[in-house]
C-alpha cells in the first residue's frame, strides 16, 4: 500500500487535480478534503463543511451541513446564518483563518481555501456553556429579536462536545497546515527517488519520538499510515493491568465495535513478537461489529514485555513496506511504555490525593457543600467528566439529583428516577454497584448510548449509611475516552465509605442543631427560637425604621368539645395546622409553636393593616382544609382565634409586642372565639 509513493501514475494524477485545480475546487475535491479532515483524530466531534463563497446555495448548505447534523438545524438556520455569512465574508476578504463564536456561543472558525471556497467548522461548546449563554448579551437578543427562549434549547446544546477557546484556536492553526499539506502534497508529494521516501519516514519517526505524550504520538502514527496505506481503520489495543481486559483506541478512522477486549490473550505466540495477519473469521471473532475482512496485528513491545498491538485493517504490505511500519510501531511502543510508567506514578499520586480529599471533607460543615465536594472529588479520582449524586427521598420511591457535574444544573435538579428503574434505580434497589464497559454491548442493559455522553462506559455505586441505601453515585465519560475499570470502582468505594461516615456526622450535627430550635411534634420553630428571632427582627425594624407585625393563632377551647379537641391534638391535627400555616406565608416570615395549642407568626416589614389580611387568609384556609380538604372528617368543631400586634403602634420591645398580641387574642376568645382582633382595634 505504500505503493502510492512508487506508483507515480495514479498518485501524480490525484495530486495534479488538487495542485492544478485548487483555485476552482469542484465537489469531488471538496469531498476528498472533507473525508481527509473528518478522518483526522484532531477534528473528532467537529462539524465541517466547505461552502462556495458568493454562491446563493450557501444558506441551504449551512442549514443542512453545519450544526444541523447535531439536531439543532432550525436554530442554525434562524439564528446563526447571518453571523456565519459575515464570518465567511471576513475570512475570504482577509485571506486569513478566522475564529468566531456563533450567536449560540459555539466555538467556530472559517478557513479560506481558494478564491471561491471556505471551510467552516463549528459545534464545540464550553464546559460551562449555560453560564456563558445566560450571562451573554445574546440572551436578551434571542428572546426579543428571534423569539427563541434559551432554556428551550439548552438540552440540545448539551449534546455537543466540549472544548475551550485555546484548544479550538490551536486546532484551527493545525487544520490550516493540514489543508496546505493536503493541497500541495508537501508531505505526500511523489518522490523522485527512494531517498525522498526515507526522508519523509524519518521525519514522521522523529515526530513520533518528539510527541509530548502517547496520545499525540498515536495520532501521528495513525494519520501517517492511514494516508499512506489508504487504510480505512487503524486501532491500538492496549493491555490494562488494572482490569481483565484490553482497551481499544482508534487512531485513524471510526471504530464501530466494542471499546474493549475481555481477554488479554493477543495473537502472538511464545513471546515471538512478529506481525500476525488475521483472516475474516479471526477479525470477526476478535473485533465484532467492525465489518472488516482482514487485519494486520503489529506488536507493541520492548525487550520481552508486550504492551499491546497496533491493528491495521484492510491492508496488504510488501516486505519493504512491512519493515517501515514495524519501525514506526517500535517507536510508538517506546512512547506507550513511558505512558504506562506515568500511569503508575499517577496512581501513587491518586492515593495521596485520596487522603487529602478525606481531610478536606472532614473540615466541611455544610451538607450541601459536602455533597458537592463528594461529587467533584469522585469524578477527579477516576478522571470522569460527567456525573450525578442522587439521594432517595422520604417516600423511598424516587432518587433525586442533589449534585451534578457536566450536566445543566437546572435540568439536573428537575430530574428524578424510580427505585428499580434505569441503572441508578437498579443500584438503589439492589445495593450492588454496576460497572459497564460498553453500554451498547452489555447483555443486560444493552441499548443505544445517549448522545449527551461521549463514551459508552459508566459506573454507578450505592451510597450506604448504617446498612441502609441512601443514594447512588453515577459517573460517566472518562476524559481519556477509556472505559471505567474495577480499579476505579475499588478506589471510589474506599473514598465513598469514608465520605459517607463524614456525611453522617454532618447530618447528625444538623439534626442536633435543629432539635434545639424546633418543636418535635410539628417541626416548626420552638418558643425559645421564636423569641430570639423576634428580638433580632425588632432590632432591625428599629434600626431601619421598618414596621413589623406579630400574629398569635390559638385553637378555640370551649367546654362542649374539650374531649374532641384533646383527641384532635393527639391525632396529629397540630401537624396539619403547622403545614397549612407554613404554606400560607412568605419565605421571609417565621412561624413557630408558641404553646400547646398556639402558634406565633412574625411578619417582617408588615404594617398592622396587612397583617389583618394575612390573618383572614390563614383563618379561611384553616377552615377550608381542616373541614373539607385532604379527606378530613369530624373536624368542623375546630375553630381559631387570632390576636395581632405591631411595631411601632403597640410598643418597641419584644415583651410589649407579645403582650399586646396576647391581649388581642384574649379579646377574640372572650367574644366567643373564631374571631380576629388587633391590639387597640377590632377587625
Amino acid at each position: 500500500m505504500l505503493r502510492h509513493y512508487r506508483d507515480a501514475g495514479n498518485f501524480a494524477v490525484w495530486f495534479q487535480e488538487l495542485q492544478g485545480g485548487w483555485k476552482s475546487m469542484n465537489p469531488s475535491q471538496s469531498e476528498r478534503l472533507l473525508t481527509y479532515l473528518k478522518n483526522t483524530p484532531l477534528l473528532e466531534g467537529y462539524c465541517l463543511s466547505i461552502y462556495p463563497y458568493g454562491n446563493s446555495a450557501i444558506q441551504d448548505k449551512i442549514n443542512r451541513h453545519l450544526c444541523g447534523t447535531r439536531g439543532i438545524e432550525n436554530l442554525c438556520h434562524k439564528i446563526c446564518l447571518p453571523a456565519i455569512n459575515v464570518a465567511i465574508e471576513n475570512a475570504m476578504t482577509s485571506r486569513q483563518p478566522l475564529f468566531f463564536r456563533c450567536p449560540l456561543g459555539l466555538f467556530s472558525f472559517a478557513i479560506p481555501l481558494s478564491g471561491d471556497s471556505c471551510l467552516v467548522s463549528s459545534g464545540m461548546r464550553e464546559n460551562l456553556f449555560d453560564l456563558y449563554f445566560h450571562g451573554s448579551e445574546q440572551f436578551e437578543s434571542l428572546k426579543e429579536k428571534q423569539n427563541v427562549h434559551p432554556y428551550e434549547i439548552l438540552e440540545q446544546l448539551e449534546k455537543l462536545p466540549v472544548s475551550n477557546e485555546k484548544k479550538v484556536r490551536e486546532t484551527m492553526t493545525k487544520v490550516e497546515r493540514l489543508i496546505t499539506s493536503f493541497a500541495t502534497g508537501e508531505r505526500l508529494h511523489t518522490p523522485e527517488s527512494s531517498n525522498n521516501l526515507d526522508s519523509t519516514l524519518m521525519n514522521v519517526a522523529a515526530e513520533i519520538d518528539g510527541a509530548e505524550n502517547f496520545k499525540k504520538a498515536s495520532a501521528v502514527f495513525g494519520e501517517m499510515l492511514g494516508i499512506l496505506l489508504d487504510a480505512p481503520l487503524i486501532a491500538l489495543v492496549i493491555k490494562d493491568e488494572e482490569s481483565n481486559c484490553c482497551l481499544i483506541e482508534t487512531c485513524w478512522g471510526t471504530f464501530s465495535g466494542p471499546s474493549y477486549l475481555f481477554s488479554k490473550n493477543l495473537p502472538f505466540r511464545d513471546k515471538r513478537y512478529l506481525p500476525v495477519p488475521l483472516n475474516t473469521e479471526e477479525v470477526r471473532d476478535l473485533f465484532p461489529g467492525t465489518g472488516m475482512s482482514k487485519a494486520l496485528c503489529l506488536p507493541l513491545f520492548e525487550q520481552e514485555e508486550l504492551f499491546g498491538m497496533a491493528v491495521l485493517f484492510e491492508v496488504s504490505l510488501s516486505s519493504n513496506d512491512l519493515a517501515v511500519v514495524e519501525n514506526l510501531s517500535a517507536r510508538l511502543a517506546v512512547k506507550l511504555k513511558r505512558n504506562i510508567g506515568n500511569r503508575e506514578a499517577n496512581r501513587q499520586k491518586r492515593d495521596v490525593r485520596l487522603l487529602e480529599m478525606i481531610r478536606t471533607l472532614a473540615l466541611t460543615e455544610s451538607q450541601d457543600d459536602l455533597l458537592r465536594l463528594i461529587m467533584e472529588m469522585s469524578a477527579e479520582l477516576v478522571d470522569a467528566s460527567n456525573g450525578s449524586l442522587m439521594l432517595i427521598d422520604k417516600s423511598a420511591k424516587l432518587l433525586h439529583v442533589k449534585s451534578s457535574l457536566g450536566i445543566n444544573a437546572v435540568l439536573a435538579k428537575s430530574f428524578s428516577t424510580k427505585i428499580g428503574e434505569g441503572i441508578a434505580g437498579k443500584v438503589a434497589a439492589s445495593g450492588s454497584p454496576i460497572l459497564i464497559t460498553d453500554i451498547e454491548q452489555d447483555l443486560q442493559l444493552g441499548r443505544k448510548n445517549r448522545i449527551r455522553f461521549g463514551t459508552k462506559s459508566c459506573l454507578s455505586l450505592p451510597l450506604r449509611l448504617k446498612g441502609t441505601i441512601i443514594g447512588v453515585l453515577n459517573l460517566a465519560d472518562k476524559k481519556s475516552n477509556a472505559p471505567f475499570t474495577h480499579a476505579d470502582q475499588d478506589i471510589l468505594s474506599t473514598f465513598i465509605d469514608q465520605a459517607i461516615i463524614i456525611l453522617e456526622r454532618t447530618t447528625t450535627l444538623k439534626k442536633a442543631i435543629l432539635n434545639t430550635i424546633t418543636d418535635p411534634l410539628t417541626g416548626l420553630y420552638n418558643l425559645r427560637f421564636i423569641r430570639k428571632r423576634l428580638n433580632e427582627e425588632l432590632s432591625r425594624s428599629i434600626r431601619y425604621n421598618l414596621q413589623l407585625s406579630l400574629i398569635i393563632v390559638s385553637l378555640d377551647n370551649n367546654n362542649t368539645c374539650n374531649d374532641a379537641r384533646a383527641r384532635a391534638l393527639a391525632g396529629g391535627v397540630m401537624k396539619e395546622i403547622a403545614r397549612i400555616l407554613n404554606g400560607s406565608l412568605r419565605d421571609i416570615d417565621l412561624v413557630g409553636r408558641f404553646g400547646d395549642a398556639e402558634f406565633c407568626i412574625i411578619l417582617p416589614s408588615t404594617p398592622k393593616k396587612e397583617a389583618d389580611l394575612v390573618a383572614e387568609r390563614i383563618q379561611r384556609t384553616l377552615k377550608k382544609e381542616l373541614i373539607t380538604g385532604n379527606g378530613a372528617q369530624n373536624l368542623d368543631f375546630i375553630t381559631t382565634s387570632i390576636g395581632i400586634a405591631s411595631f411601632p403602634d403597640d410598643g418597641a420591645s419584644p415583651g410589649d409586642i407579645i403582650n399586646a398580641s396576647r391581649a388581642a387574642l384574649s379579646q377574640a376568645e372572650n367574644e366567643g372565639g373564631n374571631k380576629i382582633c388587633s391590639s387597640n382595634a377590632r377587625s
